[in-house]
């Protein structure tokens, strides 16, 4: 009998010691993969920071580009403008232009059918 408790004791010591194990493997299992996991959260953290930086720049960027367009725009209206003026001037200095030559041919005939 003595020897069934002692196979028996020696069993279930056996079986701690295999349980014991098992459940070491397990912990440094998960421990190794929550330390993954750490490392993966701060590789993408710092890549998110990464990314605000770029989008600060960018906004950055795209508002110092909107401001040359804006001023590209003011300038374009100014050179409409002033093309116009001169197209009008151009257009009155024409009226002004016939208006002369008309005036010189009717002076031309008049002088040519008095002499």
């Amino acid at each position: 009998m003595r020897v069934l408790v002692v196979i028996l004791i020696i069993v279930l010591l056996f079986s701690c010691g295999l349980m014991a194990f098992n459940s070491k493997t397990d912990l440094l299992k998960a421990q190794q993969k929550l330390n993954t996991e750490r490392y993966n959260r701060m590789v993408a953290e710092e890549e998110l920071e990464k990314t605000k930086q770029r989008v600060v720049s960018l906004e950055s960027q795209l508002t110092k580009v909107h401001k040359k367009v804006e001023n590209i725009e003011m300038l374009l209206n100014k050179e409409k403008m002033v093309n116009e003026d001169l197209v009008n001037r151009l257009n009155k200095v024409s009226e002004i232009k016939k208006n002369l030559e008309t005036k010189i041919q009717e002076l031309i005939k008049v002088s040519s059918g008095g002499f």
